[in-house]
């Protein structure tokens, strides 16, 4: 069962998670020199120290991770593109993560 308590840090966790979707699409166009995602994951993290919210810190930095390796220019085009598929799949389940966060434990997926 959904249950959302109205509360300025679940507010702006919603927003965070949208500038994640945001990440997400900027991801998905597979330009190599979007730092949207990069920021997402700067915003999050502190997010997450800042309020001591239960995020998986193991995806957050993996995800930073894959980012930052995206950024190198000698890697081959269909090796970006995979590391870019892992990327969104790490965003949308951080997504995921932090929606378990705000609506409780009926929407969270056991990762």
């Amino acid at each position: 069962m959904l249950y959302f308590d109205p509360t300025p840090i679940n507010f702006s966790l919603l927003l965070v998670l949208m500038l994640g979707g945001w990440a997400i699409h900027s991801a998905s166009r597979q330009r190599p020199d979007a730092n949207l995602p990069l920021i997402f994951y700067a915003v999050i993290l502190i997010f997450n120290r800042l309020f001591d919210l239960q995020l998986d810190i193991t995806l957050i930095l993996g995800g930073v991770a894959l980012a930052a390796l995206i950024r190198f220019e000698f890697l081959s085009k269909t090796f970006i593109r995979w590391i870019t598929y892992l990327e969104i799949a790490v965003l949308v389940m951080i997504l995921w993560n932090g929606l378990g966060v705000i609506f409780g434990p009926g929407l969270a997926l056991r990762i």
